[in-house]
């Protein structure tokens, strides 16, 4: 089975293939065979230039719409000239090479990497490291090969096939072809004429997420094309913008630890047990993991990247709205989040930590206690469905968490079939739904240590969840 990042950029390839005249009817006309005309067409073209706009769409419950729009320029002349340049919105690669020099701009971290330019446009797009194609924006594959090995790439997985007919935007006559897989279905619309040039390309992935009840859907438009531009140096030349950095590789690995192979530092403290802990006594017999978040070990101070560094559940609770927010409840008793600022929690009549936090709410929804929770949601919400408490939430998230989404851990899941999944109670609904394991740092932490060296198939949190170990 292909991974669905890579049938979103197989099928994307084909928005930027022409085809040579489709005037047959639509009864004896077969899809692969315009295909094959419009690889065959485009690839003997000796340049090209054209505006391309895409479009993410995600719809599902529970969750926040995704709308994600980038626009590209697209300038192309053989054998190895190319520029795909990015002019609107934050996705997407800028792919420039002169036909000497190769340039990779991205936009989302604002760094750009030199090289030698490749001889093929295939390699121009290769990062040395794997990366979503909604960044990307499926540029891979805007310059086909041509010809009949390309269409039989573009064919693997395709079921059926059908040519819906012939229609009209904006005054333009489009063959629409249609092409079914088993994860997803695409659509095509071309161009009739002598110059069959490829108008828009939909890709439906949404009987992908059936069970989510969502909507996934990718598009491309294209206009302005030209098929007989007439480029000058200036087309092909890269200029970074004033803050952009370059670099050696667009996405650089970690360096290795400044510590990995020294011997541990020096560092005295009391453990979890309450006894003194040493941690030069346990050299040469265990692997120690320090979990703290505080400053006393001195050498790792000297690591911190950001001593103040700030927090968006902190940041998210200011003092006076909160304290306001108390006074219009104040039937309610107060519960918050060890992850707020001192003048929240002294309005709190309960201050807690996420592994203690269903606990101590369930505790007080037996004594008939309505809640007041702040300021995480997601956490608040969890804790609300474990307990069945009344509770009123303040609308914060940590904006890490947040981040995360269902879908995308859906395809995690599905790529990694044999993983569990572990996940703190701060992230979205959505994604604690799918969790095996659902607790703070230190259950996660307590059940890796479990089951690291086992293979358990994921399951749905509504069947047959684990709870954190103790």
């Amino acid at each position: 089975m292909r991974r669905p990042t890579f049938y979103v950029l197989s099928v994307l390839s084909l928005a930027a293939v022409f085809g040579q005249s489709l005037l047959a009817q639509a009864a004896n006309t077969k899809p692969e065979d315009i295909l094959k005309q419009m690889a065959d067409y485009l690839g003997k073209l000796p340049k090209y230039s054209c505006h391309l706009e895409s479009s993410l769409d995600i719809k599902a419950p529970n969750e926040q719409e995704q709308h994600q729009v980038t626009k590209m320029t697209a300038r192309v002349e053989r054998p190895n000239k190319l520029a795909l340049t990015v002019t609107g919105g934050q996705m997407g690669l800028s792919i420039i090479s002169d036909g000497k020099q190769l340039t990779q701009f991205l936009p989302v971290l604002n760094r750009y990497a030199i090289s030698e330019a490749p001889a093929s446009y295939a390699e121009m797009a290769d990062i040395g490291a794997p990366i979503k194609p909604t960044i990307l924006g499926g540029q891979t594959w805007l310059i086909p090969t041509g010809g009949a090995d390309y269409v039989k790439e573009l064919m693997t997985g395709v079921e059926s096939s059908r040519y819906i007919g012939q229609e009209t935007t904006n005054g333009v006559a489009l063959h629409h072809l249609r092409f079914v897989e088993k994860h997803f279905d695409w659509d095509i619309w071309i161009r009739d004429g002598k110059e069959p040039l490829v108008d828009k390309v939909v890709v439906d992935m949404s009987k992908e997420f059936a069970d989510h009840q969502a909507t996934v859907k990718y598009s491309v438009s294209f206009s302005d094309w030209n098929v007989a531009p007439k480029f000058t140096p200036a087309d092909f030349a890269f200029k970074a913008p004033a803050t952009a950095q370059q670099v050696d590789e667009l996405i650089e690995s970690d360096p290795p630890h400044p510590l990995l192979g020294k011997p541990a530092p020096a560092f005295k403290t009391v453990g979890l047990d309450g006894k003194p802990f040493d941690l030069k006594s346990q050299i040469g017999k265990n692997v120690v993991i320090l979990d703290f978040w505080s400053t006393s070990c001195q050498p790792c101070l000297m690591l911190m990247p950001e001593l103040e560094a700030t927090c968006s559940l902190d940041i998210g609770c200011p003092p006076a709205e909160f304290a306001a927010f108390c006074d219009a409840h104040p039937d309610r008793t107060v519960v918050v989040y060890a992850n707020t600022s001192a003048a929240v929690k002294a309005r709190a009549d309960w201050m807690v930590t996420s592994s203690c936090a269903v606990e101590i709410v369930r505790h007080l929804q037996s004594q008939g206690q309505k809640i007041l929770w702040a300021p995480d949601r997601h956490l608040g919400r969890y804790i609300q469905q474990e307990t069945g408490a009344d509770m009123l939430l303040w609308d914060g998230a940590c904006i890490v968490h947040d981040e995360f989404k269902g879908l995308e851990l859906e395809l995690m899941r599905r790529e990694h079939p044999e993983a569990r999944v572990l996940v703190h109670p701060e992230s979205p609904a959505s994604v604690v739904a799918q969790a095996d394991v659902v607790g703070s740092t230190s259950a996660a932490r307590r059940t890796t240590s479990r089951v690291s060296a086992m293979r358990i198939r994921t399951a749905p949190w509504s069947s047959t969840r684990t709870p954190a170990p103790p």
